[in-house]
């Protein structure tokens, strides 16, 4: 009979699409590895505020001196014409960037507006909201506006810039902190988080049933940033980020990593592909190093083998196991060279008949 040896290394994971780990406990934490730094084009005393995603590009505010800059995340760097100053805007806040038509929407705190931008930043229409509008979603054809001032949420349509409803935010204090609002939309809820609050608070599209959902082992949250995908909430504290199952019990965190000379924190967060993107935020000063944005990859739980590495004297089939197996991509070769993205998926069993290596 012939003998056949398996030989298996550690499988590298890359998770490229759109899915998230379903669970985790706290000791299988394993924080993110960082990719990336992206200076952003801006002076070093420009302040970082809204960030929004459309088209392979990350489009960010800076209220400081009324600029808007894009990033083109095919090259990591800052598209050509930008960073653009906004004529028609006083100190812009929370930025949208329309997938419909890539129009701009730009959150105005000083005149308390919401301004609409052609692509090319032509001024299309302006709409009083509130007192100091700080950010804004678009869902459907519904845009939603957080005030920092009323700490209220204003639902306007999109189309006649009608303002159909406000709501007040539970627990949110104007006076208490500066107001560092982000919302995100999730299987038809509304979350917001603000360094006004201390959870997540959470209701119906109409803002009826609010609720707060504590984070767990965090009493005072103070989130600066939000988005949700897969069951999974990533929350941005300024200083680390946060992962989170929808009952809000922690599956992952990690430290921001301030490059060399940066003292200011970090605001907002998107995903893209899987990666992180964290903008930071200058408070207080004192940085040196230029606004920039931060690129992570959050790490995954290595797949273990059924059966065991070891010596077989017949053919058998090798299945590999990850905690998470619907949520990961793992790729593989067999000839023992390094996996990457354009190697073999694994989708189900391997049948060993050789000696060969599995990696």
């Amino acid at each position: 009979m012939k003998k056949i040896i398996l030989i298996i290394f550690i499988i590298s994971v890359l998770f490229i699409f759109n899915y998230a780990i379903a669970d985790a406990q706290s000791d299988t934490l394993s924080g993110a590895a960082l990719l990336d730094v992206i200076d952003t084009g801006l002076s070093a005393n420009s302040r970082h505020f809204g960030m929004s995603y459309c088209d392979s590009a990350l489009y960010l505010t800076s209220y400081a001196d009324n600029l808007l800059t894009k990033i083109d995340l095919t090259t990591n760097s800052v598209a050509p014409g930008y960073p653009a100053f906004l004529v028609d805007t006083n100190l812009p806040h929370g930025v949208i960037v329309d997938e419909d038509d890539s129009s701009i929407w730009v959150c105005d705190l000083n005149s308390s507006m919401i301004r609409h931008y052609s692509p090319s930043l032509t001024l299309i229409e302006s709409k009083l909201v509130g007192s100091q509008p700080v950010n804004a979603i678009i869902y459907q054809d519904t845009i939603y506006v957080a005030d920092r001032e009323e700490d209220k949420v204003f639902v306007i349509n999109k189309s006649t810039l009608v303002i159909e409803n406000s709501f007040a935010i539970t627990d949110m204090n104007s006076s208490a902190a500066g107001g560092y609002t982000d919302l995100f939309i999730y299987s038809d809820k509304l979350y917001i988080v603000s360094d006004e609050l201390e959870g997540i608070a959470k209701m119906n599209l109409d803002g009826t049933n609010q609720e707060t959902i504590m984070v767990q082992g965090e009493s005072d949250l103070a989130a600066f940033g939000i988005y949700i995908q897969n069951g999974r909430i990533y929350l941005n504290t300024s200083s680390k980020i946060i992962t989170t199952d929808l009952q809000s019990n922690i599956l992952n965190y990690w430290n921001i990593d301030r490059p060399a000379g940066f003292t200011g924190v970090y605001i907002d967060i998107k995903i893209i592909d899987n990666k992180i993107y964290v903008p930071s935020f200058v408070a207080g000063g004192g940085d040196t190093t230029c606004p920039h944005i931060l690129v992570y990859q959050e790490k995954v739980a290595t797949p273990t083998f059924d059966p065991a590495p070891g010596t077989f004297d017949s053919t058998l089939i090798v299945n590999l196991i990850c905690e998470y197996p619907d949520t990961v991509i793992i790729y593989y070769t067999l000839d023992g060279t390094e996996p990457t993205d354009s190697s073999i998926v694994y989708a189900d069993s391997i049948i060993v008949d050789s000696t060969m290596t599995i990696k």
